[in-house]
């Protein structure tokens, strides 16, 4: 959460709305304010993103030790969720939008919150579909 919060600062305070760097390469630098979801889908819904927002924060906060069951990855994947999800809440409750500034040419643009939150579900999704890799160290 607090390199998110850094690096929206600094986007902020030295990128204007908008405006592209390095426009001509996949990967630029570019400010935009997102009201939505991913892909700035459902800008009207604001609040039900703030709600989900919660409710995950709620519960993994509740029920840490028993999602991560003692497995440092889960414990790195939740947190890279939590810290996801409470950056991106604290956005929408005080600004009242998303600020994303790393778009891909033709596919999205996103934060640093966004990547601890899809790294943090593809860690979760790959240890429900394939298990444990070896053998966990004891708690």
């Amino acid at each position: 959460m607090v390199l998110d919060r850094i690096t929206k600062w600094l986007v902020v305070r030295h990128l204007a709305l908008g405006v592209a760097v390095w426009p001509s390469s996949p990967i630029t630098l570019r400010r935009i304010e997102n009201r939505g979801a991913a892909f700035g889908l459902l800008p009207e819904a604001q609040w039900i993103f703030i709600l989900v927002a919660v409710a995950v924060i709620l519960y993994i906060a509740t029920h840490w030790r028993r999602l991560a069951g003692g497995s440092a990855l889960l414990q790195v994947a939740l947190g890279l969720l939590l810290g996801g999800a409470v950056a991106n809440a604290f956005d929408r409750l005080v600004y009242g939008y998303v600020v994303d500034f790393v778009a891909v040419r033709d596919f999205a643009t996103f934060n640093v919150a966004d990547c601890g939150i899809t790294i943090g579900v593809v860690i979760v999704i790959g240890r429900v579909l394939f298990g444990r890799a070896g053998p966990e160290p004891a708690p």
